[in-house]
């Protein structure tokens, strides 16, 4: 018999500084984080909306603005989010590390997340890259930077599925 799942969670999103003029700051949305980690954000203010989405930090990757959005949770419980932003940053520390045995550059060359800067990582077996949280920024302190239009930082096209594939040739190689 599979193990129980846990009750869906409320939350609030509170914004200290609204970066679009779109939102307001305050609680400007309402949401709950469903036991399989999905997560319904219902916005507040006079277009509300209501948009699902696959994980909780998909939202918050988009809607954080690099923390000035916070979750303020309802329910009590060890917040999935906090947990995930030791993973991020566990991952991030991973990533630094490879970032220092290969060439690599760190660009703000995302315009759909452009308060996360993108680490761009060119190894043997091809290139590499991944969105780095504001917050972790200072373990890319020894990547030098670049502007969005250099060429070492532009994007090959590489899924995530691709990336992971490069990095297990890598692996294999030792």
């Amino acid at each position: 018999m599979p193990a129980p799942l846990p009750d869906p969670r409320r939350f609030r999103l509170v914004r200290e500084v609204d970066v679009t003029g779109m939102s307001g700051t305050g609680i400007v949305a309402d949401g709950v984080l469903w036991p399989d980690q999905t997560a319904t954000i219902r916005w507040r203010g006079d277009r509300p909306s209501t948009v699902n989405w696959g994980h909780i930090d998909h939202a918050m990757h988009v809607h954080g603005h690099g923390g000035l959005t916070r979750v303020e949770w309802l329910d009590d419980e060890t917040s999935p989010v906090a947990d995930l932003t030791e993973v991020y940053r566990e991952r991030a520390r991973l990533v630094a590390h490879l970032a220092s045995l290969y060439p690599a550059v760190l660009a703000y060359s995302d315009p759909g997340t452009p308060d996360w800067p993108v680490v761009t990582i060119t190894t043997p077996a091809g290139q590499m890259s991944w969105h780095i949280a504001p917050d972790d920024r200072h373990l890319f302190d020894h990547v030098p930077g670049a502007e969005p239009d250099d060429p070492r930082a532009k994007w090959d096209g590489h899924t995530t599925d691709e990336k992971y594939e490069r990095l297990a040739a890598l692996t294999r190689r030792g």
